[in-house]
């Protein structure tokens, strides 16, 4: 009904067009022949008005201008309507429409009042005038008719022409005003160049801006031809990172029953643009999970269509729902049911994507996870208005839904985990930090900091003034693989050195918010190598990050957390065990190859080496050995907190 709706809403704009059209060109000849008529005896004998001896003429001239240029401008009172864009939009427009050409009638009507007093410099001609003007006029009726009817659009087409005529008072800075205006105008569009010169609306006084031999137009032509940006084109593709996306703009269709992106071309040459290989296609593929150098994660995940068709192909879904927002298609298949793979693959990548929009987007989720989304639901609604969508669901009812701007897949993946991709998105990951900051309400900024804390604290210590300046140390407990098997130790050692300590149990770790709220407490956090560390996202700017790293397990800690920690705010520090630390001394010979050779279990596959360092491995720490370790992390609070500008 919409789009039924708003085609019957176009034609009745158009009408009204039409008709206030006709009925200024029927006033317009009518008001020339009556004045014409009364000033024929001032017309000489070759047919030339006197201007020397009236005025009159010039002002017969405005009105006829004034009528060129409400008639001109009236072409421009409907903007273009989309086929796609919903009735609502179209009553705005319309809305718009009626009071621009209401404002544009009480020029005219103040141009006719001060016509009437006619003042000849000859006296005789004067009291021929005069008495003309007593003879009864069988037109006069006519005149005040017409004048009658048309009275309403007069009255309130002076204010916009009042406005316009202060505007000439000032000419040079009236064109300047215009064409910035105009160029402003363009850009969100996505139109910038030549072509805001040439739409430049004309003047209050009939002519174009354009027309008008200023240097300062010239200046700003001049500077609109070296301020050009080039457009990209509407259907763009990237490949060949860690996530395949595509950015659309124009009539697209989004049909869940066979999992395609329908886009309807809008000329012959209309293509799909493969960036960086700078390519054209008609079709194309995304599965829009953010880990395309993966082929386990990324087979689990679903494939969509692009296609590009003519308006008249059979196959083109009717819109079901129209939306008056942007669209933003991922999945969350692969990973995502794991801590570190939810962040990186999906929750980062969506805010690179969805963020730009602010707030106008709409989220479709393929391969949806009914017991994850709620528990992301702060984090979606804070980068969407709207509840997620389950698209798959839509296949149910063939519930087609249209967009005028549409992104299938994530952008802002970067080859380092926990990142964005500055080539393609404007935030970077501290931008994320904030967002989860305020999603969770996470008020700390700064860590302690604390001369007094270098020096170790008795036992059982109780005095409060100092033990509020104590940095706090979170020891994250495992439970079931590469756990803690001496964690009464740790913590025991860790007092002794001036640390406040907590252990977060492995239940605590669980629940999103909870979490968040405890990392963000803290000043340091101690944990071995796992997806429990993800949760360095919610420190604290200036915190300390301690990870344990097992035995053959150094790339794993480099690649996922001490490579994105640089970019947090966050001080790294990293404590290697010994093979005499690693349940794996109790299995293994010293000189085994699970020693001497971990890359030979690689090379066998994932699932090998998984199977014996990941998960086969616990940690007793070498309390001495680790002492250093903790000492730094606590001489590093005798420093001044950084100052951090978002």
């Amino acid at each position: 009904m919409k789009k039924y709706d708003a085609l019957r809403a176009r034609r009745l704009m158009k009408y009204e067009q039409t008709k206030w059209r006709i009925t200024w060109s029927m006033i317009t000849g009518f008001f020339v022949c009556v004045r014409f008529s009364q000033y024929v005896d001032q017309i000489g004998p070759l047919g030339v008005v006197d201007v020397s001896k009236t005025s009159e003429y010039t002002e017969i001239i405005n009105i006829v201008a004034t009528a060129q240029d409400y008639t001109s401008n009236s072409t421009q009172l409907t903007p273009k309507a989309d086929q796609n864009h919903s009735y609502r939009k179209t009553q705005e427009n319309s809305t718009g429409n009626e009071a621009r050409v209401d404002a544009r009638s009480s020029e005219q009507q103040t141009i006719l009042q001060e016509s009437q007093p006619l003042q000849p410099q000859d006296q005789s001609r004067q009291q021929g005038i005069l008495e003309d003007s007593q003879r009864p006029q069988p037109e006069e009726s006519r005149q005040q008719m017409i004048l009658r009817e048309s009275q309403p659009l007069l009255q309130e087409e002076s204010v916009k022409r009042d406005t316009e005529t202060t505007r000439i008072d000032d000419r040079t800075s009236s064109i300047s005003t215009v064409e910035t205006s105009t160029t402003s105008g363009n850009e969100k569009d996505g139109r910038i160049g030549m072509e805001s010169v040439e739409e430049t609306p004309p003047l209050a006084n009939g002519t174009s801006s354009s027309s008008q031999p200023l240097k300062e137009e010239e200046a700003e032509v001049t500077t609109v031809k070296q301020n050009e940006i080039a457009i990209p084109p509407p259907a763009v593709c990237t490949t060949g990172g860690r996530s395949d996306f595509c950015d659309l703009r124009g009539d697209i269709r989004v049909d869940p029953n066979s999992w395609t992106v329908y886009y309807v071309a809008t000329s012959e040459n209309d293509t799909i643009h493969l960036s960086p290989e700078n390519g054209n296609t008609s079709s194309f593929s995304v599965r829009p999970y953010a880990r395309n150098d993966d082929p386990y994660a990324m087979a689990t995940v679903r494939e969509w269509s692009l296609k590009m068709v003519p308006p008249s192909d059979p196959d083109l879904p009717f819109c079901y729902e129209i939306h008056d927002d942007a669209g933003v298609i991922f999945s969350l298949a692969g990973y995502a049911g794991h801590r570190f793979h939810l962040f990186t693959d999906v929750l980062v990548p969506l805010f690179a994507t969805a963020r730009p929009f602010e707030g106008e987007v709409e989220l479709l989720a393929t391969d949806y996870q009914s017991w994850l989304v709620p528990l992301l639901k702060p984090i979606t609604g804070a980068l969407s208005r709207y509840e997620v969508i389950d698209i798959d669901k839509e296949r149910q009812g063939e519930k087609t839904h249209c967009f005028s701007t549409l992104t299938l897949g994530l952008k802002g993946r970067h080859l380092k985990e926990l990142s964005i991709n500055p080539l393609q998105s404007p935030y970077r990951i501290k931008d994320f930090i904030h967002l989860l900051r305020t999603v969770y309400s996470l008020n700390k900024t700064t860590t302690t900091t604390t001369t007094a804390a270098t020096k170790p604290q008795p036992p059982g210590d109780n005095n409060k003034s100092s033990a509020a300046a104590v940095p706090r140390l979170l020891i994250i407990s495992r439970k079931t693989v590469r756990t803690f098997t001496n964690l009464r130790d740790i913590a025991r050692m860790a007092t002794g050195l001036g640390f406040r300590v907590t252990v977060a149990e492995p239940s605590a770790m669980q629940d999103l918010p909870a979490s968040a709220r405890v990392v963000h407490s803290c000043d340091v956090v101690l944990g071995v190598h796992g997806s429990d560390l993800t949760n360095v996202v919610f420190l604290p700017d200036g915190a300390v990050f301690i990870q344990v790293v097992p035995v053959a397990l150094e790339w794993c800690a480099r690649t996922f957390y001490e490579e994105p920690s640089t970019d947090m705010d966050v001080r790294y520090l990293e404590y290697r065990i010994g093979r005499e630390e690693s349940s794996l001394a109790g299995e293994y010979a010293e000189d085994d190859a699970v020693f001497t050779d971990p890359a030979s279990f690689e090379r066998k596959g994932w699932g090998v080496f998984k199977s014996i360092y990941l998960d086969n491995q616990n940690v007793t720490i070498d309390t001495q050995r680790f002492r250093p370790t903790l000492l730094k992390a606590l001489a590093m609070f005798s420093q001044p907190n950084r100052t951090f500008n978002w």
